[in-house]
């Protein structure tokens, strides 16, 4: 986010902003006021609510009473500085409250820029053996991803080739399960997501991201239908699953 932020404190907000509403941290814009100038889809998706919904609303409607967010708001806006906030609880649209990591970046023109870098449920810890600077990886690598997830979406609108819009469609699917792994450090101990999978479905994505790869060598499909649906984590899975068939390759 270091260049964005550069840009915006050189050459004020505006150019930045469609940037940032393409992200998928959540942030928001924030007036002299602590009001909500603008919120990014990732942020609204937190509060629960559209942007539209919080647009105008002040800072504080997000603090759950103690005060903390809004005092480092006013701490990073007077001294024109980054404040940081580690662990500290936000009320959404639902009135249910996260525990987050909050960021405070000071704009041109008495604005500040509001980053939200881990998520937790209330009542649940980030683990302490993750390390800072590994939360940091998790938390940058997102913003490239979104980068690469929308230069594959423009290259499949545009090739004609089946093959090569389902390699497009491909790097869409790993870009969104990386940045779900990237959210699950920064949201350590999370649950898992529990559904009823296809096997046989994850299997296909392993095979085709294996013989998306150099020297990739043919895979025999070899399937039981009437194997029953299982019920599992299918990100988690898929990982797994993947981690095996890398491992057969370069034994």
């Amino acid at each position: 986010m270091t260049d964005i932020r550069t840009s915006m404190m050189q050459n004020g907000p505006a150019p930045a902003v469609d940037v940032l509403m393409q992200c998928v941290t959540a942030m928001a814009g924030l007036d002299a006021e602590l009001r909500f100038i603008w919120l990014n889809p990732a942020l609204s998706d937190l509060l629960g609510a559209g942007g539209v919904r919080w647009h105008g609303t002040l800072l504080e409607a997000i603090d759950p009473g103690a005060s903390a967010i809004v005092a480092a708001a006013r701490r990073a806006l007077d001294g024109e500085q980054v404040v940081l906030l580690r662990q500290v609880a936000v009320r959404s649209g639902g009135e249910r409250e996260r525990v987050v990591d909050l960021a405070f970046s000071p704009l041109p023109g008495k604005g500040l820029l509001l980053e939200v870098l881990a998520v937790a449920s209330v009542g649940e810890r980030t683990s302490p053996l993750l390390s800072e600077s590994l939360r940091g990886f998790a938390h940058e690598v997102k913003n490239p991803l979104a980068g690469v997830r929308g230069a594959a979406q423009l290259i499949g609108r545009r090739v004609e080739g089946a093959e090569l819009r389902e390699l497009a469609d491909l790097i869409i699917a790993e870009s969104d399960r990386l940045a779900g792994l990237a959210d699950r450090l920064l949201r350590a101990g999370g649950k898992p997501r529990l559904a009823r999978l296809n096997v046989h479905e994850l299997l296909e994505r392993v095979a085709l991201l294996i013989a998306a790869e150099a020297d990739a060598p043919a895979v025999r499909r070899d399937y039981d239908p009437s194997l029953p649906l299982p019920i599992g984590d299918a990100d988690r899975l898929l990982q797994l699953l993947l981690n095996l068939a890398r491992n057969a390759l370069e034994a």
